[in-house]
């Protein structure tokens, strides 16, 4: 079943499941993006959102060509046969890649990391933009 142009897989017809498989199958190839500060430091600590704060923003990510980076990366996605993006978008340790409204939740999020944007966001743009079908996940 189809509701305003999203998916529902749990009350879906056999008919839509199949042409879903399809696109799958035809798509051939895709890529799961993943990182969060324990990416960058390479373990993961109790205190991550305290390293977080303190993290500069360049080893973060370079956040003055960005967004520059993630239209190259999706670009490079395109061209090279990739036809969907998968990215993680709350990880295993709590930490959001988008900007939360969840009181709880957002004061370990990428939006209070030096990078201070919806990294969710411009990864799901570029995706539109160049015709990359963009999914995410969650890990828990």
């Amino acid at each position: 079943m189809v509701l305003a142009g999203k998916v529902d897989p749990f009350h879906e017809t056999p008919r839509e499941y199949a042409a879903r498989a399809q696109w799958l199958r035809d798509a051939k190839i895709g890529v799961v993006r993943a990182w969060n500060p324990s990416s960058i430091t390479l373990r993961k600590y109790p205190g991550a959102a305290r390293i977080m704060a303190r993290t500069s923003t360049t080893s973060f990510t370079n956040s003055s060509r960005g967004k520059v980076q993630r239209r190259r990366l999706v670009k490079l996605f395109y061209d090279s046969g990739i036809r969907y993006a998968v990215i993680v978008s709350k990880h295993h340790d709590g930490f959001s890649m988008f900007d939360t409204k969840v009181p709880v939740c957002s004061e370990y999020s990428v939006m209070k990391a030096p990078f201070g944007r919806d990294y969710v966001k411009e990864i799901s743009d570029a995706c539109h933009r160049d015709g990359v079908k963009f999914c995410f996940i969650t890990r828990f």
